[in-house]
């Protein structure tokens, strides 16, 4: 009884003095549209940023099209959510579909990075 004392209140004391770790103030590092095959930096035809903070790289987007056919909209988004950007890490869950692909690291280093 006393050994089951003494272990409960050791995961007690542990569970107690332990912190949580959060990711720092996310910041928007860089972000690009690409509206039917035109890159464009900051913002793009029928782009709304309005719910978007800028700042933070936090909101919604929302991108209109009047356009009748086939059309394509695709959104580059650098976020920075730790100091210094080099540490970030991520795991992925199924296989990408063909033509469809992930990465997690320095963007500006990377061959997929997309140029305006």
């Amino acid at each position: 009884m006393k050994s089951k004392a003494l272990v409960m209140g050791a995961v007690l004391f542990l569970g107690v003095s332990t912190s949580n770790v959060f990711a720092d103030t996310p910041s928007l590092q860089d972000m690009r549209f690409n509206v039917n095959g035109g890159w464009t930096q900051g913002t793009g035809p029928g782009v709304n940023l309005g719910a978007f903070d800028t700042t933070t790289g936090l909101g919604a987007i929302t991108y209109t099209t009047h356009s009748t056919g086939a059309g394509f909209f695709d959104v580059f988004v650098d976020e920075g959510v730790s100091t210094p950007f080099f540490n970030e890490f991520g795991s992925t869950s199924g296989s990408p579909v063909a033509g469809q692909s992930w990465e997690i690291g320095d963007s500006s280093a990377s061959a997929s990075s997309p140029t305006p």
